[in-house]
């Protein structure tokens, strides 16, 4: 029942927001990022819990609204390339590369985009990140705002599920201590410094600010 509220959410979301531009039919890529101490490999995208299936539900809801599973993307945290046939592939990673500065992440998510579009110069996307990958997924929307109109990527829609906005408590590291992967802790020191800065909050309130009026093209005189 938790993943089906999960998956309503994230079509609710994007359905929101078909109204705020107008883009050609099936030009639409949404964006799976996944959070600390994830791997891929093979078998695709891994989390650290094994009952933590939520991104498998939302595919099958997104293909249920008539999604193509091209469209329904794996972020990497090492990047990726395109096959013979023009798909993008993900390059496995392992967990620890997940444990950096959340704008290393970023800058991959950017780079990401912009290979896309290199390729499906009509795509826009829709960014759904669990846990620190809503984060960085956040992060990411909110910088491609912040862009000139001519250099934006296209991000239209950011979903964020279970994700440390506002930081993280420092007692964290607790769980995060039995995940069996080689933890350098960069990840969680940025989450619990943010979590003790009194101007996060006001800062996040901004971004978000600033996505809806971009997402939705609101006129200078609304804002």
């Amino acid at each position: 029942r938790r993943y089906a509220a999960v998956a309503l959410l994230a079509l609710i979301a994007l359905s929101s927001t078909a109204a705020a531009k107008c883009y050609p039919a099936n030009t639409r890529v949404v964006i799976f990022v996944q959070g600390l101490y994830t791997t891929y490999d093979a078998g695709g995208t891994q989390t650290s819990f094994a009952e933590d299936h939520r991104f498998e539900m939302l595919k099958g809801a997104f293909a249920a609204r008539g999604y193509a599973a091209k469209k329904l993307l794996d972020f990497s945290y090492a990047g990726g390339t395109f096959d013979a046939k023009g798909a993008w592939q993900p390059e496995p990673y392992p967990c620890e590369i997940t444990d950096r500065r959340a704008a290393e992440s970023v800058a991959v998510l950017d780079q990401t985009l912009r290979d896309y579009r290199s390729r499906h110069r009509g795509a826009h996307f829709a960014l759904v990140g669990h846990s620190l990958g809503g984060y960085v997924a956040f992060l990411a929307g909110a910088r491609d705002a912040a862009r000139p109109e001519a250099e934006r990527l296209a991000i239209d829609v950011v979903v964020t599920l279970d994700s440390p906005l506002l930081g993280a408590s420092a007692d964290k590291k607790v769980i995060l201590d039995l995940i069996d992967c080689d933890k350098t802790y960069v990840a969680g020191a940025e989450l619990a410094a943010l979590r003790l800065d009194a101007g996060t909050a006001d800062v996040r309130r901004y971004q978000a600010w600033a996505m809806a009026h971009r997402f939705f093209d609101l006129p200078e005189a609304v804002k």
